[in-house]
């Protein structure tokens, strides 16, 4: 197990939302504070930026 950064170590007294202005924004994750904890989340595509081609999700024949 690696070491975590050291920005993301917990503050004395837990997260607050200075602390997580502070973070950097990679685009790639999403930052929050549960009860002073922080949560890292991959960030989701919008829907529009997901592509499915049509002839997987429309009916055979139409």
């Amino acid at each position: 197990m690696t070491a975590a950064p050291e920005s993301f170590r917990s503050p004395e007294g837990g997260w607050t939302t200075d602390d997580l202005d502070q973070l950097p924004d990679d685009g790639r994750r999403r930052f929050e504070i549960l009860d002073g904890n922080l949560v890292m989340s991959p960030l989701l595509p919008e829907p529009w930026e997901i592509d499915i081609p049509l002839a997987r999700i429309t009916p055979r024949g139409r």
